[in-house]
């Protein structure tokens, strides 16, 4: 639990950073769009799993500061184990809110918000195992570089933090869907 906190606060802080002495109204404000896929390694249960998905969103700002608002989903690549037949696996997404210091700088700090839902889909012997569908809140806190490198392509680096609502399923806990985790995404668009 300690561990949890200590990666918010960090994650928080991080975004903080970013913090500059223009203001938002100080040059003219624009906007723009991007999309594109996401892939994020994180440890779900006991084991370590990549998730894909993707993200987009439409951006409001200028060359100092810029914050986007948007929707993201993922899903795991491949199912973890339960017990001896049982697996499951996880997908999630949700409104995502971010903030983004001097976009126009070919590095540049970004942070974000996901907030949205997930559902746990039980699998026997590989196939869905009648209704067994368990739904979760959660919240995920992002922090990372993104790298400009053409006018409609940007690259983005970070970690994030994925905390979970208990599901309800014995064999499935919200420390299991917790927890700390990296990513990368691609984001082509329409960057001005």
């Amino acid at each position: 639990m300690t561990f949890r906190i200590i990666s918010v606060i960090g994650l928080l802080l991080l975004s903080f950073l970013c913090h500059g002495r223009d203001s938002f109204f100080s040059t003219p404000s624009n906007t723009s769009w991007f999309g594109g896929p996401q892939l994020k390694y994180a440890e779900i249960g006991s084991d370590g799993r990549f998730m894909l998905g993707a993200k987009g969103g439409t951006v409001f700002g200028n060359d100092i500061h810029a914050f986007y608002i948007g929707g993201a989903g993922y899903g795991m690549l491949e199912p973890v184990s339960i017990a001896d037949s049982e697996d499951y696996t996880f997908v999630y997404g949700g409104l995502i809110l971010g903030y983004t210091y001097q976009p126009e700088k070919l590095v540049h700090w970004k942070s974000e918000c996901l907030l949205g839902a997930g559902n746990i889909t039980i699998l026997d012997d590989n196939r869905v195992k009648g209704d067994k569908n368990y739904s979760v809140l959660l919240g995920e806190l992002y922090g990372g570089a993104e790298f400009n490198v053409t006018d409609f392509l940007q690259v983005g680096v970070g970690a994030f933090y994925r905390l979970s609502t208990e599901p309800d399923h014995e064999g499935i806990s919200a420390d299991d869907l917790s927890g700390p985790g990296i990513s990368i995404d691609f984001e082509f668009g329409y960057f001005h």
